[in-house]
């Protein structure tokens, strides 16, 4: 709290990789909720953020419903990647709202047909659905992360705030 900042996010990888079996699975989920309490000793909220590995499955399940399953709500939050999330062929508003109460930060970025990364709003993403699935969780934060794009860094930032701006959301 030195920082005054009360959210952290972390991979959570008791391993320091994903897991590969249920065993592992449930380590990571352990390791996470071990981490969450300690953190939220001192007012700190843990998040999970999320790639497309992450949607990769174990005995049926995808490697991030393992870990939400088993871990504390209280502990343990989603920082929910909706780029990744789509990546993995996945829908991101369905998965949002597969845990309503664990997704005050959802991270937003777009990418194109050809699956690279653009600017949001000018992508393939249906990002009606998304906000929608946001306000209905009660989302209280999109986190705008620009990976490599076509355009300069400052034109990306630009073109992103005057998305955010059209819709009313700035």
């Amino acid at each position: 709290m030195e920082l005054g900042c009360s959210y952290v996010w972390g991979p959570c990888l008791s391993k320091g990789k994903l897991p590969n079996n249920e065993t592992e699975c449930l380590d990571m989920a352990a390791y996470a909720n071990k981490v969450g309490a300690e953190l939220k000793k001192n007012g700190i909220h843990l998040y999970y953020h999320n790639h497309a590995k992450e949607f990769e499955e174990i005995k049926g399940k995808y490697i991030l419903d393992w870990l939400y399953e088993n871990t504390d709500p209280e502990l343990v939050m989603a920082e929910i990647d909706v780029m990744w999330v789509q990546y993995a062929g996945v829908d991101p508003a369905s998965y949002i709202r597969k845990y309503p109460k664990r997704c005050p930060l959802i991270h937003i970025k777009d990418m194109d047909k050809d699956r690279s990364f653009t600017e949001v709003g000018h992508g393939v993403f249906n990002f009606n659905s998304i906000f929608s699935a946001c306000n209905e969780v009660g989302t209280k934060w999109y986190i705008v992360e620009q990976d490599s794009c076509k355009r300069p860094s400052m034109e990306s930032i630009s073109i992103n705030f005057g998305y955010f701006k059209s819709r009313g959301m700035v």
